[in-house]
């Protein structure tokens, strides 16, 4: 019986810790801009288009 109980509480606490953890981290996707800036450093846009991309995501 003792030993049900301690592994309850055990669990709960572990529970509990996994929780707030995975609230604390923050979501470390970059934003739209920070991937047009990498598009455009990469040579996948040339600076036309990255101008026109980054005019219409200010419109929104």
């Amino acid at each position: 019986m003792m030993i049900g109980m301690l592994g309850f509480w055990l669990l709960a606490l572990a529970v509990v810790i996994v929780g707030v953890r995975s609230v604390q981290r923050p979501e470390s996707r970059p934003s739209a801009r920070q991937i047009l800036d990498t598009r455009l450093a990469s040579g996948d846009i040339d600076q036309q288009q990255h101008r026109e991309l980054v005019a219409a995501l200010t419109k929104q």
